[in-house]
């Protein structure tokens, strides 16, 4: 038995690499108060080794709890679009570098905790474009301003400015451009008129577009900065489930009910009656990604339900090394009606492909398709 309790889940995303460098060792016994006062520092950024943070209080009231934590990223995105104004079409327009000044290195691990470590710790990067980039006329539709498309993007931690007041720290973009072969340089900050709360500032979690366009006829250069959360995607963190992560099997490999996909109430077992439902026994394994959720649905809730593992109804669970046994059995005893379900297990969303087709062009289950597995009640003779 366990006695019903609280506690807090704290996460920790993409901590273990050389570039990052933490104000004390990332380690299991840490406890919730040296958590939350990590500080962390580095000197670059990449796609996949986003530092991630999340924290969650969650009810303790059996042995097996499935605790989903929301996680946050520590940095915002900059992703800058650059274009002409609609007055400049016969005019030539090239960008040599979109220079991001003031990226900082260090931040407070808690996303809690909006204040910035002493000392700041930042520096300037460019994105060279070799033989410059020739800029196109602002477009009407939007419809092309998405990520993959933009000039360059920049990611930083968190840039608090005080008092929405820029200073030496305020994070902002310097251009180097030809308008008509003659060289310019522009300056920006990022924000724009329409910006009243976090002006100049960046925060974590936080995409920022930023719509960059040299104006006519004062060659000045005019940003619109629009903030966007930025939402978990599987893309983005690489963490899409292969078929080599997952196996069903019958349980300890040939389970009648299983491989048959049958159960029936009442059922004879040994040549005894039993006046309940037998099981379709599986054994199911998730290994990776870490931290996925897997979770197996019925079709027909009313007629079949799961059982009892350990008295735990196992229909969701972790990603783990070991197995997990999930058993599909009928509710009520036969009426003389027959009936069926299908059983599928998704994952991150996603039906797994737990029926696929085998070497020998059959299925290892009942099912006429890769996702789901046929199960019907019938009665016992």
């Amino acid at each position: 038995n366990v006695s019903p309790q609280t506690k807090v889940i704290y996460a920790i995303a993409n901590y273990n690499d050389p570039d990052k460098t933490f104000s004390v060792p990332v380690s299991p016994d840490l406890t919730l108060q040296q958590l939350e006062s990590l500080t962390v520092s580095g000197n670059a950024f990449t796609d996949s080794n986003i530092l991630m943070v999340g924290k969650k209080e969650v009810a303790i009231n059996s042995e097996y709890v499935v605790a989903e934590v929301p996680m946050e990223r520590l940095v915002a995105r900059l992703d800058i679009y650059m274009f002409k104004n609609q007055g400049l079409e016969s005019s030539s327009v090239v960008v040599n570098s979109i220079e991001f000044v003031n990226q900082i290195l260090n931040t407070n691990s808690s996303p809690e905790v909006t204040s910035m470590p002493t000392p700041i710790s930042k520096k300037n990067v460019s994105e060279v474009f070799l033989g410059g980039t020739t800029l196109q006329l602002m477009p009407s539709d939007l419809s092309e301003i998405v990520p993959e498309n933009a000039h360059a993007s920049f990611y930083t931690y968190r840039n608090i400015a005080p008092d929405a007041t820029p200073d030496a720290n305020t994070p902002y973009i310097r251009i180097k451009a030809l308008f008509n072969g003659i060289s310019y340089t522009y300056r920006g900050y990022l924000t724009d008129q329409g910006q009243t709360t976090h002006k100049y500032s960046l925060l974590h979690n936080t995409v920022y577009r930023v719509m960059a366009m040299l104006d006519h006829p004062d060659n000045q250069l005019i940003i619109k900065t629009t903030p966007y959360p930025w939402e978990l995607t599987s893309s983005e963190i690489g963490q899409e489930i292969t078929e080599d992560d997952h196996q069903l099997q019958p349980y300890n490999g040939d389970d009648a009910g299983a491989t048959t996909g049958i159960v029936q109430f009442p059922y004879i077992a040994n040549g005894e009656a039993h006046n309940e439902t037998s099981y379709a026994n599986y054994s199911f394994s998730l290994t990776a990604p870490a931290g996925a959720i897997w979770t197996a649905t019925l079709t027909n809730g009313l007629d079949f339900t799961f059982g009892m593992n350990d008295g735990l109804n196992v229909s969701k669970g972790i990603a783990r090394d070991e197995a997990y046994t999930i058993q599909v059995g009928a509710t009520k005893r036969w009426s003389g009606n027959p009936k069926s379900t299908y059983f599928y297990i998704t994952a991150g969303g996603v039906k797994l492909k737990i029926n696929p087709k085998q070497s020998n062009g059959n299925r290892q289950f009942p099912g006429d398709n890769d996702t789901d597995i046929l199960i019907r009640q019938t009665e016992y003779k």
